[in-house]
């Protein structure tokens, strides 16, 4: 376990990135995050290529992003086109019990149709998540599209039509972050979700961490349970 003053020294670096990241311009975000959107193409297309797979039965897992960080969009409209499948992370607590504050992250298959349903254009040209409302009203897509942090118990209904995706069965998956150095080192948000689901997948999986190059530090405070990853920041 990490001394308290890792603890903290990554608690203030984590603070202080997702502030210069908010702070990026809109416009500027949309721009980087779509020539990122092509650098993810081009590796899903040679991952493809090498791999002789039939897109129909490649598993693409990716995020729902928020407002400040990588937007997706392209690049899982992309996957779509090519017939991928298309997973989003869902927090999930296995006993339904509020005394367990255990949770972990499962990937979730979301069909094209579901995910464009609840997709809106912002005055940026930045594609964001639409919460559902009364009048909206589309498969639950709130669960983990529009609310990411939400946490949902593992048999919920409500992601009876999601069907589940297992970490060995992916062939790429793109990763958030908050900070990252250039050994590869990558912060997150602090629950580990993402260094636990990585321990699960095949070693043949294309692992992709995206991030902004103001994003970059000179040192990310590692623990023994972090997985470096390779970076695409612009």
């Amino acid at each position: 376990m990490a001394d308290i003053s890792d603890v903290e020294k990554r608690t203030a670096l984590r603070r202080e990135v997702i502030a210069i990241r908010h702070n990026l311009d809109e416009a500027y975000r949309a721009h980087k995050s779509a020539e990122i959107c092509k650098q993810l193409i081009q590796s899903l297309d040679m991952t493809l290529m090498l791999t002789d797979r039939d897109p129909s039965h490649t598993i693409i897992a990716v995020y729902s992003a928020f407002p400040d960080e990588v937007q997706l969009h392209d690049f899982i409209e992309n996957a779509y086109e090519k017939g991928c499948s298309v997973a989003f992370p869902v927090l999930v607590k296995d006993a339904q019990s509020d005394n367990t504050t255990t949770q972990t992250m499962e990937m979730r298959i979301v069909d094209q149709t579901t995910y464009e349903s609840i997709m809106q254009v912002d005055g940026s040209g930045q594609y964001i998540a639409e919460p559902t409302t009364p009048t909206h009203q589309v498969k639950a897509p709130e669960s983990f599209l529009a609310n990411p942090l939400k946490t949902y118990y593992h048999h919920d209904p409500s992601l009876a039509d999601f069907p589940y995706v297992h970490a060995r069965d992916l062939t790429m998956i793109v990763v958030p972050l908050v900070a990252y150095d250039k050994h590869g080192n990558r912060l997150g948000y602090g629950g580990g979700n993402y260094d636990r689901y990585l321990t699960q997948i095949q070693d043949g999986t294309r692992i992709a961490a995206v991030a902004f190059a103001e994003q970059e530090v000179n040192e990310v405070p590692v623990e023994a349970h972090d997985i470096r990853v390779p970076i695409i920041a612009l």
